[in-house]
C-alpha cells in the first residue's frame, strides 16, 4: 500500500509519536521513509526595544539562535534514524529551513513523489520549534494522504 513515506519532524512534543507511527508503519508495509526536520525561522521577525541597542547583538543571537536549531533538528533526525535502524529499515533524513508549508510542498516535489506525509500533532501548547502547517491546502496541492500523529 505505501512504498514512499515523508516523515515532518520539528521541535515539537508530538514528533517522536509521529515518527513512531511512520517507522512502524514503514517495517509493516517495507517502505521507504524520508526523515524531514523543518526549521521554521519565522522566529527571525521578533523585533522589540531589547533590539534597537544594536544590529550585531541581533546578528550574534541568530546566529547562536539557528546553531541550536540546527544542533536540536540534528539529534532529532540522527534519533529518527537510529530508530529505524534498529527495526531494520532504512531512513533518508533532510533537513531544510524556511516557511515550513514551502518547504513541504518543495520537498514533496523534489524528492517524491510520496504515498504518505506523515505530520507531528500540533494540539496542546506552543512548543518551541513546532511548525505549523495548512492541512487542507497541503492536501490539496500535495496529492496524497497526510496522516496526522496522535495528540498527546
Amino acid at each position: 500500500m505505501f512504498q514512499k513515506m515523508l516523515l515532518v519532524l520539528d521541535g515539537s512534543p508530538g514528533s517522536p509519536a509521529a515518527a513512531e507511527i511512520a517507522l512502524e508503519l514503514a517495517r509493516t508495509y517495507r517502505a521507504a521513509v524520508t526523515a524531514l526536520y523543518i526549521v521554521d525561522l519565522g522566529w527571525r521577525n521578533l523585533l522589540g526595544d531589547e533590539w534597537i541597542s544594536g544590529e550585531g547583538v541581533r546578528r550574534v543571537f541568530f546566529r547562536y539562535m539557528e546553531r541550536e536549531l540546527e544542533k536540536k533538528a540534528r539529534q532529532v533526525l540522527a534519533e529518527t534514524a537510529r530508530r529505524g535502524r534498529n527495526r531494520r529499515l532504512q531512513v533518508d533524513t533532510a533537513l531544510e529551513t524556511g516557511n515550513p508549508y514551502r518547504v513541504l510542498t518543495s520537498t514533496c516535489r523534489e524528492l517524491g513523489p510520496f504515498d504518505l506525509v506523515i505530520l507531528p500533532n500540533p494540539s496542546g501548547k506552543p512548543a518551541e520549534g513546532a511548525v505549523k502547517i495548512n492541512v487542507q491546502k497541503a492536501a490539496r496541492e500535495l496529492g496524497c494522504p497526510i496522516l496526522i500523529g496522535p495528540a498527546l
